[in-house]
């Protein structure tokens, strides 16, 4: 299984429960795809890093991305002519479509996070909301 996980970028520490539960992804045996962003995906990638985990891809819209702890493969998906919101949500959309199931540390404002829910539900894969205030 591969797990899609992510959250706002104003959560730069993972909350003790989303640790458990990605403990528990580990102990299954489940492949990570984390993007390049700063907070939640770069708190996944330290985390993910800190424990050994081997099994993680790191997905950037541009050519390569901004954060990769644990030097993983990446999706690079170079794509140049799109800006802002548009261009980050190419990796964001290739996570949803890549992954079996997803794992969204929300603060409950983030848009990008918000529509990553609304499409791993509209696909129906199964996934989890942890809602976390800025940390």
């Amino acid at each position: 299984m591969k797990v899609f996980v992510g959250g706002s970028k104003n959560i730069g520490r993972i909350p003790d429960c989303a640790l458990r539960k990605i403990d528990e992804y580990i102990k299954r045996g489940y492949s990570f795809l984390v993007g390049d962003c700063h907070g939640v995906d770069f708190a996944a990638q330290k985390y993910l890093f800190g424990l050994g985990v081997g099994n993680v891809t790191v997905y950037c819209s541009g050519m390569s991305p901004r954060h990769n702890a644990g030097d993983w493969q990446v999706i690079a998906l170079g794509n140049t002519e799109l800006s802002g919101y548009d261009f980050y949500r190419l990796k964001d959309d290739r996570m949803i479509r890549d992954a079996d199931c997803g794992l969204m540390i929300w603060n409950g404002v983030s848009r990008g996070t918000a529509r990553n829910i609304d499409e791993l539900k509209k696909l129906n894969k199964p996934i989890e909301v942890i809602f976390c205030e800025r940390s």
